[in-house]
C-alpha cells in the first residue's frame, strides 16, 4: 500500500482469530515503536518496494497463556485470520 492510501497507520487496528476466536486485538497506536521509527531504523539497512517490516505482536501469544498454554498452540486444521483495518484479512490454514 502507499502512504496516500493510509494517511495515519497508527489509527489502524489489528486482530488475530484462530477458529473464529479472537486471541489478539490491538490498536497500532499502542505499538512500542511508531511506523516512522521502524521505517527510519530499517531503511539504514536498505529497503526496497515490497519489503516487509516485522514489528512484533500484540499481547495474547500462546507461550504466556494461563493456566495451560498448550491449549493455544496451533494444531493441524486450525484456521487463522489476521486482520488489519483498511488492508484486509489474511486467512491461513494450518497443515
Amino acid at each position: 500500500m502507499t502512504a496516500d492510501e493510509i494517511p495515519d497507520p497508527s489509527k489502524m487496528h489489528v486482530s488475530l482469530r484462530v477458529n473464529g476466536r479472537t486471541l489478539q486485538d490491538e490498536s497500532c497506536g499502542d505499538m512500542v515503536f511508531t511506523f516512522p521509527q521502524l521505517i527510519s531504523f530499517w531503511s539504514k539497512s536498505g529497503l526496497s518496494a515490497g519489503d516487509m517490516i516485522a514489528s512484533g505482536i500484540p499481547e495474547g501469544v500462546a507461550l504466556h497463556r494461563k493456566p495451560n498454554a498448550d491449549d493455544f498452540y496451533l494444531k493441524p486444521g486450525d484456521v487463522m485470520e489476521a486482520e488489519v483495518d483498511a488492508i484486509g484479512i489474511l486467512t491461513t490454514h494450518t497443515v
